[in-house]
């Protein structure tokens, strides 16, 4: 009798249990649903973890992110809503900075720039400060995961860091594109050209239609096929997304696209995509950072270093030419190439002098300006 009275009882609690867990999906479920009546995707769970608060005096000064970490595609501009609080015993001028050298090793071409609006303040005693984080993430830049940024709170005054907040971030290769209507010429919200650089998953062009008048269909002729006839997208309803019409471009050559609505091809309304552009890198301002120095001055068989004695061409690693020395680098990222490497660690010339802190310096800036033949 008393076992199965602990039976019951344990059933009993098991009900419970999943009851609750069922509440705690159902709204979640219900938002799914809803999204896909909508044609909309749902999509994976947010990859993007929480920020996390990496150093501060405990208690003194504390960065927090109202909004959390970073998820969003290409060509958006989005927010975040950031505050730093203090308790009783800070009373100083206050200057906020980034730091995203993860980031950059992804993003060698800094195609993903950060804004503070307020960078610099005077934070008082228990009080809290708002400010706000704005990204510029531009249609060619790389497709991020599992990648950070910090943004750090440092006193004027000592150069100390008082808090160091670091916030996670996400860019997907997914780029939208909504269509307002109106009579030719129709409204877009993206410009007429754009490009993306290349992304081995591939870009996924999304046309969504927020025109609460019409119906549209997307007339392409590229790599993305033109819309059904039989299935327009449908007219947007109450301010929310109507039809969606996505297609993923995976090709990894450089192709173009051309876009138009169906039944208004021609004159000014074409609007053009281009994929697989190759990335351009900032310049470098150091006067030594280009291959015929680097050629005439550490590879060169009349220098000290004497380079090419070695790797003159007889197989193996070989810097006789340019387009030999740029089989050895990531053109963008130094750190991922094995010419900076190796000279870098002093492996390099083998059994030689390692190079002098400007010769190494002008291989990273080279290789950072994106290694080009100059």
């Amino acid at each position: 009798m008393h076992s199965r009275k602990s039976l019951i009882e344990i059933f009993f609690i098991l009900s419970i249990l999943i009851s609750l867990q069922a509440c705690q999906y159902a709204d979640p479920l219900k938002k799914s649903l809803e999204a896909l009546k909508q044609g909309i995707e749902s999509g994976p769970p947010d990859p993007v973890s929480p920020p996390i608060l990496i150093s501060s005096p405990p208690g003194a000064v504390v960065l927090t992110s109202i909004s959390g970490g970073v998820d969003t595609d290409l060509g958006t501009l989005p927010k975040i809503e950031m505050n730093i609080s203090s308790d009783s015993t800070i009373n100083e001028i206050v200057k906020l900075t980034i730091e995203k050298d993860e980031l950059d090793q992804i993003d060698v071409a800094q195609s993903i720039k950060l804004y503070i609006s307020n960078p610099s303040f005077k934070l008082n005693p228990n009080s809290k400060v708002f400010f706000q984080l704005t990204l510029d993430v531009s249609t060619m830049a790389p497709t991020v995961m599992g990648s950070h940024f910090h943004v750090l709170a440092r006193s004027v005054a000592t150069n100390q860091v008082l808090a160091n907040l670091q916030i996670p971030f996400a860019v997907h290769s997914v780029y939208e594109i909504m269509l307002y209507g109106g009579s030719p010429t129709e409204l877009w919200n993206s410009p007429s050209t754009v490009a993306f650089t290349s992304h081995p998953e591939g870009v996924t062009v999304r046309f969504i239609n927020m025109d609460p008048t019409d119906a549209h269909i997307i007339h392409s002729t590229g790599p993305i096929p033109h819309g059904d006839t039989t299935m327009p997208m449908a007219p947007s309803v109450n301010g929310k997304p109507g039809g969606i019409y996505q297609y993923t471009v995976t090709t990894q050559s450089p192709v173009g696209d051309t876009y138009y609505c169906h039944l208004h091809e021609g004159g000014n309304e074409a609007r053009t995509l281009t994929f697989n552009t190759p990335q351009s890198f900032p310049p470098s301002n150091n006067p030594n950072a280009t291959y015929s120095y680097i050629r005439d001055n550490i590879f060169s068989a009349a220098t000290t270093s004497k380079c090419v004695t070695c790797h003159g061409g007889a197989g193996g690693v070989t810097l006789d030419s340019y387009l030999n020395t740029l089989k050895t680098v990531t053109p963008g990222n130094y750190l991922a190439s094995s010419l900076f490497n190796s000279v870098d660690s002093g492996a390099m010339p083998l059994g030689g002098t390692k190079l002098t802190d400007l010769q190494i310096l002008a291989i990273k800036d080279w290789i950072t300006s994106g290694a080009p033949n100059n």
